[in-house]
């Protein structure tokens, strides 16, 4: 990444945390499940700093330190619902997946797989070992 892609991503990113800040959460929202038992939330909606129109993220406390990893992108609501239900899904079955990519787009995420980190968080990975 260079100086200008950097700088570009950067004023993207700022652009869209005001769009959001702008725009309310309830209108943003494709699909929420929360689960205060499990910790687990599965969230899919409307994001302005990537290079999707809409994301699924998933926070889960066997994954990337109960951190949100965002797994997939979608250009369209449609899509997004489908993606949401086929995450909650995965998310609540009997067996979780043995691992999260995290797919971001923005600027941070694309950063850090430029700086070596995949962004793949194992199941019960401990970064802090």
């Amino acid at each position: 990444m260079d100086a200008n892609e950097f700088i570009e991503g950067l004023l993207k990113s700022v652009a869209g945390i005001e769009q959001s800040m702008e725009t309310p959460f309830e209108d943003r929202v494709v699909g929420r499940h929360e689960n205060d038992a499990t910790g687990l939330c599965v969230s899919t909606m409307q994001v302005f700093d990537s290079d999707r129109s809409f994301e699924t993220a998933i926070l889960h406390p066997e994954f990337a330190k109960h951190k949100w990893v965002v797994v997939e992108g979608y250009d369209d609501i449609e899509t997004a619902a489908k993606g949401h239900d086929k995450w909650l899904a995965a998310m609540t079955a009997d067996k979780l997946p043995g691992a999260l990519v995290d797919v971001s787009t923005a600027i941070a995420a694309k950063m850090c797989r430029e700086l070596g980190d995949p962004l793949i968080f194992e199941k019960g990975y401990d970064e802090s070992k």
